[in-house]
């Protein structure tokens, strides 16, 4: 996945800390796609067993895992986009945001932003588009995409988050990942 504003997680977290969240959120005021697996994956794994020498099981201990340096990518339009009234989600270097995956059409679907608030339309993609596992109808009004929604493009999940959810995403990584 790519756009023309990319950031990962670690950059973003170490920034997030830095400037606190009013500054942050002025500073990056798009909303943003994650790649949902890393993070599910990450929260279920927060404890494991540990095995001495003799080979007795020990006590579950906290894992130290290093912080997760995921691709961000904020929904926002592109330098070169062909579309001036929506962000664009396909297969093509042209799309705002470019997802490079066999179920992701060229033109896979587009957000629009309506009265400070985020609509996923699906365009008429061969693998449909899904906010929370609800189909969006192709070429619909679209649905809402809120805080932390999971938005599904043909096999492609990626959660939604809004500039503020970000920055408590980012901040609970910060202090999970303290020295």
């Amino acid at each position: 996945m790519q756009n023309t504003h990319p950031h990962t997680l670690k950059s973003l977290a170490a920034e997030a800390t830095r400037l606190g969240c009013p500054e942050f959120i002025s500073r990056y005021p798009h909303p943003v796609l994650l790649d949902t697996g890393l993070i599910e994956d990450r929260q279920k794994h927060k404890f494991h067993t540990e095995i001495d020498n003799s080979g007795v099981l020990g006590r579950n201990v906290p894992t130290v895992q290093p912080m997760p340096d995921l691709q961000v990518i904020q929904v926002c339009k592109g330098e070169d986009s062909p579309y001036s009234d929506r962000v664009s989600v396909g297969r093509t270097k042209q799309s705002d945001i470019q997802i490079l995956h066999r179920s992701v059409s060229k033109f896979h679907a587009y957000f629009i932003s309506k009265e400070n608030q985020w609509f996923l339309v699906d365009a008429n993609s061969k693998n449909g588009t899904f906010v929370n596992s609800k189909r969006v109808e192709p070429n619909s009004n679209g649905l809402l995409v809120d805080d932390r929604t999971i938005v599904t493009f043909g096999k492609r999940s990626l959660r939604y988050h809004l500039p503020k959810g970000l920055f408590e995403i980012l901040k609970n990584l910060s202090e999970r990942h303290r020295p």
